[in-house]
């Protein structure tokens, strides 16, 4: 903006006084000049300058460019009341106006010359020191910004287009001293973003001074989410000022205050039976109360007579919204009925919300009934994008169509239920579909469960009678399905959507990770029996009761599970999932034993997978043993699971021990500090014969050295000194070990020939399984299969195992060769190549 240096005479001082500005058009209506009193000002001679020019002496550095001279220095106390000459000359408003110098403490030097111009009608802090010293308030110009009558050569002009003829108006009349442009903030329209001034206007407000008390009482019982907030709202409410309540626009809620021109009687028309009672004019005629049919009704004044006209003014916004919990709900028609519903338990919005709705509605309480309208309240922050940048229409969005378009409208709903409101919430495309892959886990545990289901139809009226056969992961599962219940429960009680979301996340990797992977057999092989009915009620039970408690989260999927997956089950289901009662719980599904078994067996699983990944053994290849070592209850644990332990580790015994020592073997190496000095140059000879030793050799030299006595190592020619070595523990050969707390693991990785052609038959089944797939088979269908290979080893390994291979690929017959098969896949194994195919029977 265009900045000015203005000097003005001091007819007390015989000398100019310099101010700064950087709003020209605000001169107009300047009636004030402020020091700052516990400053230093000083007087000050400037080249080519015909009176001294007072400044603040900490900012003489703006005349760097002017020679100058100081003349004598003094606080700014005593220019307090002294007279100035008018800055624009000619203006009939300031003609009457007395122009002097005030004492203002909030004057700063860092910016300008320690001397501000004041403008009451131009800006806030001007007019609250007006108000306080009983200064002019002038303001110069209307609601379009033009200049009004009184304000000479500038009236009809745009304030904001005013500033070269006003710079020119000072040159004229000697009063500029200097001018640039300076670079600073200033507010703009944040619709349009054109500059906007301030202006000073007659409005309604509501004075606060005797609510406030009662409100901040009434804030203080509120539960504030996250707690912090309510601090911010007793803060707002300390320090708020009267409430402004009228807005000078057309469209809005328009105020129904008519104040009499005759004489001043202000009349507050309370309904439209007042206004009816109280005008001549046909009300019921107009359409709706509102601009411009409201303002045509005029009403009587009833201390005068006089016909009256309703203010222009229109309310603010937030009347509207803030007296919502009684217009909505029949305060005025239907109080008892209004009761049942008041306060509102909940509400949210964002954190702004503190000084506007929350706000408003919490005044409107008070007034009318003494307390809050709301028991409980959740803010949150902005929404930003992925790297932090705000939202904008002008700049980068999202649209909300083509999130619910790419995405889906549950995804949005299931990441933003998962954020904690507290802080700012990043949103994008790549955190949005992490969300819904998430989501998708659940997914795919109801698409396992009905997959099956759909073929076998399992009665679950029969379930009660095998309430004894249910196995130890059919335990856990019921167990952890209470345990979500009700964790959930609470935090759904506590409006915590973050919490609920983690539990649901947890759960759900859980089931799908545990249960689904330890439980795939029970459903897919052979005819429904009590065994794999009492798995299907169990799932059934896990996706009935979660489908539920995510319906307000995720209520599409839900719906859409529970008219597919529920209902075809229970003929006395509810129509609808969100028709459904909240999930009651059965007391013996509870079982901590079996979560912290299950809990414990998992961290086996953990470490033998480990092992496996480590040795870069596939989990489809057999091996001989597990062993373990551990705790007792890691033991006992252990062995109620045993049958899953060996099938999702893929072993064919677990072995228990009570120490790692029988996994281990001791060996020596050499000392190399000691050894060093004795064997010197010979050092890597010893040192390579000691890794020579047999298993046998190894293990005589180590008790030789553990009874202290010199040893004999083959392929040295003398007795070697029993402190040259160091005895040390290793695994065994083909032993690979893994611990965690007070868990190890170990798996015998050795691969025996049965092993190995088991292991092939296996890499054939999943090759087999992607084929049934990709020709896009139904679970059900029955096949042909072909499996052709020129190794004999594979030959005999495929005869071995034929009958495995029919159950676990539904071939009705195995043959060498298809004539009719579109898709052959090739396979290599370590004995030879495998091709197969295969065609629905």
């Amino acid at each position: 903006h265009l900045a000015v240096f203005i000097k003005l005479f001091l007819k007390e001082r015989n000398a100019h006084i310099l101010v700064w500005t950087t709003t020209p058009w605000t001169l107009a209506a300047n009636v004030a000049l402020a020091v700052n009193p516990n400053l230093e000002y000083c007087e000050v001679e400037i080249e080519q300058e015909e009176l001294p020019v007072i400044v603040c002496s900490d900012v003489l550095h703006i005349l760097k460019d002017r020679k100058y001279k100081i003349i004598k220095q003094f606080p700014g106390k005593e220019l307090a009341g002294l007279s100035y000459e008018p800055i624009l000359s000619g203006l009939e408003v300031q003609k009457q106006l007395e122009h002097r110098l005030v004492a203002w403490d909030a004057v700063d030097p860092s910016e300008g010359t320690g001397v501000v111009h004041i403008a009451p009608g131009c800006g806030r802090e001007d007019y609250e020191l007006g108000t306080k010293l009983g200064l002019a308030m002038l303001s110069p110009v209307d609601d379009e910004g033009i200049y009004v009558s009184g304000y000479g050569w500038l009236e009809g002009k745009r304030a904001l287009s005013s500033a070269e003829e006003i710079i020119g108006h000072l040159r004229r009349k000697n009063k500029l001293f200097h001018h640039y442009m300076h670079k600073h903030s200033y507010p703009i329209c944040w619709r349009c973003k054109n500059e906007l001034i301030f202006r000073l206007v007659n409005e309604w407000f509501i004075s606060c001074k005797d609510i406030r008390p009662a409100m901040i009482k009434a804030s203080a019982k509120v539960k504030w989410q996250p707690e912090f907030m309510g601090k911010r709202m007793e803060d707002w409410l300390q320090n708020m000022g009267d409430w402004c309540i009228s807005r000078k626009r057309f469209w809005g809620l328009p105020l129904p205050f008519y104040k009499c021109s005759a004489c001043g009687k202000l009349t507050v028309v309370g309904s439209l039976d007042e206004l009816e009672k109280s005008s001549d004019d046909d009300v019921k005629s107009v359409p709706e109360l509102h601009r411009p049919w409201i303002d045509k009704i005029k009403i009587n004044c009833p201390e005068c007579g006089n016909k009256v006209s309703r203010i222009q003014e229109v309310g603010d916004c937030w009347l509207d919204a803030g007296i919502v919990p009684y217009s909505t709900r029949g305060y005025l028609k239907d109080r008892s009925a209004w009761k049942e519903w008041y306060p509102v338990e909940w509400i949210c919005e964002m954190r702004e919300q503190i000084r506007l709705w929350f706000y408003s509605m919490l005044f409107m309480g008070v007034t009318l009934d003494n307390r809050s309208p709301y028991e409980r309240v959740l803010t949150h922050e902005r929404v930003v994008a992925e790297d932090g940048r705000p939202f904008s229409k002008t700049s980068f969005m999202i649209k909300l169509d083509d999130v619910a378009e790419k995405m889906g409208v549950d995804t949005l709903r299931y990441y933003f239920a998962s954020k904690n409101p507290a802080n700012d919430i990043r949103f994008g495309y790549s955190l949005g579909y992490e969300a819904r892959r998430r989501l998708l886990s659940f997914w795919n545990i109801y698409v396992f469960f009905i997959t099956y289901a759909r073929l076998d139809m399992p009665n679950f009226e029969k379930i009660k009678r095998l309430s004894d056969k249910f196995n130890s992961s059919d335990q856990w599962l019921l167990a952890r399905l209470y345990l979500f219940v009700t964790d959930v429960t609470s935090a759904m009680e506590d409006y915590d959507t973050p919490t609920v979301i983690r539990e649901f996340d947890s759960f759900t990797e859980d089931v799908s990770n545990f249960y689904v992977r330890t439980n795939r057999r029970r459903f897919w092989i052979g005819r429904l029996s009590e065994d794999r009915l009492i798995g299907y009620w169990s799932l059934y039970q896990v996706i009935r009761k979660t489908v539920i408690i995510m319906s307000p989260v995720v209520p599409f999927l839900t719906e859409a599970i529970w008219q597919e997956g529920i209902r075809p089950f229970d003929a006395q289901a509810p129509l609808s999932v969100h028709l459904a009662d909240w999930p009651t719980l059965e007391e013996h599904w509870q079982n901590d034993k079996i979560l912290r078994e299950v809990k414990e067996v998992r961290k086996v699983l953990n470490l033998a997978l480990r092992i496996r990944k480590r040795s870069n053994l596939k989990i489809r290849q057999p091996l001989s043993t597990l062993y373990l070592v551990g705790p007792k209850y890691i033991i006992e644990s252990s062995k109620l699971m045993a049958a899953t332990i060996r099938n999702e580790i893929n072993v064919k015994q677990i072995e228990y021990l009570d120490s790692e020592e029988s996994l281990q073997f001791e060996y020596l190496t050499l000392d190399f500090h000691k050894a060093g000095q004795v064997l010197r140059q010979n050092l890597s000879t010893v040192k390579a014969l000691l890794e020579e030793l047999s298993f046998d050799q190894m293990n005589y030299v180590v008790q030789q050295v553990k009874k202290k006595k010199n040893i004999d190592l083959p392929g040295w020619k003398e007795e070697l000194p029993y402190n040259l070595f160091l005895v040390k523990v290793q695994p065994r050969p083909n032993i690979i070990l893994e611990r965690k707390e007070n868990i190890v693991v170990a798996l015998d990785i050795k691969v025996t020939e049965p092993l190995e052609r088991e292991g092939w038959i296996r890499e054939i089944l999943r090759h087999c399984q992607v084929l049934r797939k990709d020709t896009e088979l139904n679970v059900e269908d029955r096949i042909n299969l072909a499996i052709t290979t020129s190794s004999t080893q594979i030959r005999k390994a495929i005869e071995e195992y034929t009958s495995f291979i029919k159950d676990e690929t539904l071939a009705v017959d195995i043959v060498e060769h298809l004539d009719d098969s579109s898709q052959v896949r090739e396979i290599s194994l370590s004995a030879g190549t495998v091709q197969i195919s295969l065609t629905r029977v």
